[in-house]
């Protein structure tokens, strides 16, 4: 509306062009703080996942014991068979990777000599490769073979009686080792959640300084445009206003008398604006320093155009006035000649 009713005057740059950095760094603040927020979603999901373990885990360790389902007290009992045959078991176990490792010593200690055979078969010539070489390996090797194979199914049978000795002797500890491993991945992420807590804390602490100062640029920005605004208006019409008065009115006829001059030069000072008020009178703002032209301040009329103070004479300039007649002896005159009040000198 300034812009639409002083024209040209408002010459001050826009406010869309000056607040392009204020724009640019409010959306980057903007994405920072979904990202903030995002991670912030994580942090509450951990959280919410291992809630319960963390606030057993927080009660204290009398608590703690009595929360955790127990093994029937058969854990500890070694004479009792299961214990027993899952120890005979392990035994066993021990006792095939011995047996493995003894076949495997012999299996690189072990040297072969083809030459011969190969020699022998090429002289009769009979040379067949791939069955000579079978035939000397199955030599050499062939018990090693054996021995590996039944190592392998004694592995098997093995494993198989632990895994069903196992799950007989704790048919209760599957409610145990659930309720250990939550409270396990519970204080992992306990811990994890505080450090998360920490960097957030200072992250927080951070952000909201950077953004106070950022506010507080953003509200000199706008104090100082406000300001700008308000003094560009009241020198815009204040020049307005004094060009207004710049021309004096012809007096009428009527005043035009002896004394008046003293009437004009009261008038005029009033017309004729302070020129050192408006020599002195400057913009001070904080930010922006100067965004347009300042209408120059008003120094007063141009010369020709600043009035007389001293009233002109109602003759013309050279002008003499005729001789009148005027009787010699006239009651109440002296003889001497009348002199006219408005003789121009």
């Amino acid at each position: 509306q300034l812009r639409d009713r002083f024209k040209i005057k408002w010459n001050r740059i826009s406010s869309e062009e000056l607040t392009k950095t204020f724009k640019l760094n409010l959306q980057n603040y903007r994405n920072i703080i979904e990202n903030a927020s995002r991670a912030d979603k994580i942090v509450q999901d951990k959280y919410q996942l291992h809630k319960q373990g963390i606030a057993l885990l927080s009660e204290g360790p009398v608590i703690l014991g009595l929360s955790i389902p127990s093994t029937g007290g058969r854990t500890t009992d070694n004479s009792s068979s299961l214990a027993s045959k899952l120890k005979t078991l392990i035994e066993e176990v021990n006792t095939m990777k011995r047996e493995r490792n003894a076949i495997e010593l012999e299996l690189k200690s072990k040297t072969i000599d083809t030459q011969e055979s190969f020699l022998s078969a090429l002289h009769d010539k009979t040379l067949q490769e791939q069955e000579l070489s079978m035939e000397v390996l199955n030599k050499y090797y062939g018990h090693l073979q054996q021995k590996v194979k039944n190592n392998l199914s004694k592995q098997e049978s093995l494993l198989a009686e632990i895994q069903k000795s196992n799950s007989d002797f704790v048919p209760e500890h599957h409610g145990r080792k659930a309720m250990l491993k939550d409270l396990v991945a519970a204080y992992d992420t306990c811990k994890e959640l505080l450090g998360n807590l920490k960097e957030g804390t200072k992250f927080y602490n951070e952000l909201t300084l950077i953004l106070l100062e950022f506010q507080g640029k953003i509200s000199d920005f706008c104090f100082a445009r406000k300001t700008e605004r308000e003094e560009m208006i009241k020198d815009l019409t204040r020049g307005i206003g004094l060009a207004t008065t710049t021309e004096v009115p012809d007096l009428p006829q009527h005043h035009k008398l002896v004394g008046s001059t003293t009437m004009l030069t009261d008038q005029s000072k009033q017309i004729l604006p302070n020129t050192e008020f408006l020599a002195n009178s400057t913009i001070n703002t904080p930010y922006p320093t100067q965004f347009y032209n300042m209408p120059q301040p008003y120094s007063g009329l141009p010369q020709s155009e600043v009035p007389d103070r001293h009233f002109p004479s109602p003759f013309p300039s050279g002008y003499q006035p005729p001789p009148q007649a005027y009787p010699s002896q006239h009651p109440g005159h002296s003889s001497q000649g009348y002199q006219l009040p408005y003789t121009h000198k």
